[in-house]
């Protein structure tokens, strides 16, 4: 086990060129800036608050996903409710 944990814990040495350019017709950008409003989100059980709340309504929409959508646009891209519906 102790060997496995030392080859876990090797250093890797990464080399970027500042000089390379991504080609315009590649897409290989991700956006990952939901990951850690995500884990607050699910550590604050908001997604639990809501999946209760609609076990017990008629609705057919899924009001998790709706409430995720508007907290993580809100957080990631601020702008008054104005700006929203513009």
């Amino acid at each position: 086990m102790n060997e496995q944990k030392n080859k876990e814990n090797i250093s890797v040495n990464l080399q970027i060129s500042l000089n390379e350019i991504i080609p315009s017709n590649h897409d290989v950008r991700k956006n990952f800036s939901y990951a850690a409003l995500s884990k607050i989100y699910h550590e604050l059980e908001i997604d639990k608050f809501f999946r209760n709340r609609q076990r017990y309504s008629k609705e057919e929409y899924d009001a998790n996903a709706i409430m995720k959508l508007l907290v993580f646009s809100r957080l990631l891209y601020p702008a008054s409710k104005k700006g929203y519906f513009l």
